[in-house]
């Protein structure tokens, strides 16, 4: 029988390297859009909505006891604008 190999990790330099790591998240990106996502919530707070984070980029805005689902940040945006909350 053969003993089973143990996993490596790539090499800097190296093309597996390269592959490996070409899915890396966009931090800046990331950190622009959780920006644009507080300055809209902020924007819904100023109008009398609370927005809440579903857990998987979506969202719920309630107020006076009803709510919207939206079901990401450009369905958030696009209520905004209905409400007039976001003249974008």
């Amino acid at each position: 029988m053969t003993e089973p190999q143990k996993a490596r990790s790539p090499e800097r330099g190296s093309e597996a390297f390269a592959e490996h790591t070409h899915n890396v998240v966009d931090f800046a990106t990331a950190r622009d859009s959780g920006k644009a996502i507080a300055s809209l919530k902020a924007r819904f707070a100023i109008a009398g909505h609370q927005v809440y984070d579903g857990g998987n980029n979506d969202f719920i805005v309630t107020r006076w006891g009803m709510s919207r689902y939206c079901a990401g940040l450009d369905e958030l945006r696009m209520f905004a604008r209905v409400l007039g909350v976001d003249r974008g």
